[in-house]
């Protein structure tokens, strides 16, 4: 038995999300189970979606397709802009639940025709079936984790094909705090610009990226000085590419407004690759300019003119307290108690 360990869960639709999106979602491919961990909702909330990534270095682990979980446990450690900040051994736990409503009647049937709901819910037209698998005494000994048992209502668990690949779940009544879907939301810390969307297309783990960016030739365009211009992009490291655009919902960019653009009327301008402007309507909350997009691009924040505008630039304004957040997010995901960590056992 080896010592006490702690893990990050990843569950209900995060982890339909997971498989969905990842390239190479088993566990012991390399820098899977630091991948997986931007997955975890809880922590997600808590980091605020910040633009770091996490490594391990794995010590141990459990996968197969019989099983009712998967595990890596190692060394963690929590990367920013190339640095390493802290290690600690820990790990990440993918407990294949799904969660469905208290009102579903205690049949199969029943179950599956619900869990599908939840999942066409959050993916829309989606190629994810749900089908019954058989009673929970009918697996292997060892298919469940004895650590970490699950208490279901009838007794069975149930198939969920995604991609071609059929996992085993347990499908058990939740309440309504575990039936909320994810939603993406992303920081990046050098500009303190955010971005959050309900898209179930978008891998969790994304990451938001953003360069500062100078274009004089703009002033004309939009008949004004006073503007700042940001290359804004995504990437999953999960699918191995960029999140350009989405089609099924829209994207929330929040930009905190420079002090020269305070109290003033605000547009944001995109321009497309033929030269034309775009405007995107700005409101102001909390001190940050806020608009919605599908794609991402180089996107320019303006005070309002008479004049045809748009153009891309970038804002000075840094985020002081990454070393702060940093400290700060290290005790987190090394110290988060309650749903998101648990304290459990396994062999070696």
């Amino acid at each position: 038995m080896g010592d006490t360990k702690t893990m990050y869960q990843v569950d209900d639709l995060s982890l339909i999300n997971y498989y969905m999106t990842s390239a190479k979602s088993e566990l012991w491919n390399p820098g899977a189970p630091g991948r997986a961990i931007k997955y975890v909702s809880e922590l997600n909330e808590i980091t605020e979606g910040a633009n770091v990534s996490y490594g391990m270095s794995v010590a141990a682990g459990q996968q197969d397709d019989s099983l009712m979980f998967e595990y890596a446990y190692g060394g963690l450690i929590v990367f920013y802009n190339g640095y390493a900040y802290g290690q600690k051994q820990e790990g990440v736990y993918l407990k294949r639940v799904l969660y469905i409503p208290q009102s579903t009647e205690n049949t199969k049937e029943a179950y599956v025709a619900a869990a599908q709901k939840r999942i066409n819910d959050y993916l829309g037209n989606n190629d994810v079936i749900v089908s019954y698998g058989g009673t929970i005494s009918s697996l292997d000994s060892d298919a469940e984790d004895p650590q970490l048992p699950v208490i279901t209502d009838d007794g069975n668990y149930y198939n969920i094909k995604i991609k071609g690949r059929t996992y085993k779940f347990y499908i058990i009544k939740g309440t309504s705090d575990k039936l909320k879907p994810p939603i993406y939301n992303a920081k990046n810390l050098d500009s303190n610009i955010t971005v959050t969307s309900k898209d179930s297309s978008i891998p969790l783990d994304t990451t938001i990226n953003v360069k500062l960016v100078e274009n004089k030739n703009i002033k004309d365009k939009i008949g004004t000085d006073n503007y700042i211009t940001y290359d804004i992009n995504l990437y999953s490291n999960a699918k191995e590419a960029s999140i350009e655009k989405i089609t099924n919902d829209l994207f929330e960019v929040s930009i905190p407004v420079p002090e020269r653009l305070n109290n003033k009327s605000l547009i944001v301008y995109y321009e497309t690759n033929e030269g034309k402007l775009e405007e995107h309507e700005v409101t102001v909350k909390n001190c940050l300019a806020v608009f919605t997009t599908d794609h991402f691009s180089k996107y320019t924040l303006a005070e309002k003119t008479n004049a045809k505008a748009e153009t891309l630039e970038k804002n000075p304004q840094t985020y002081d307290g990454i070393m702060k957040w940093v400290a700060l997010g290290s005790i987190s995901i090394f110290g988060i108690v309650g749903t998101v960590v648990y304290v459990k056992k396994h062999n070696i």
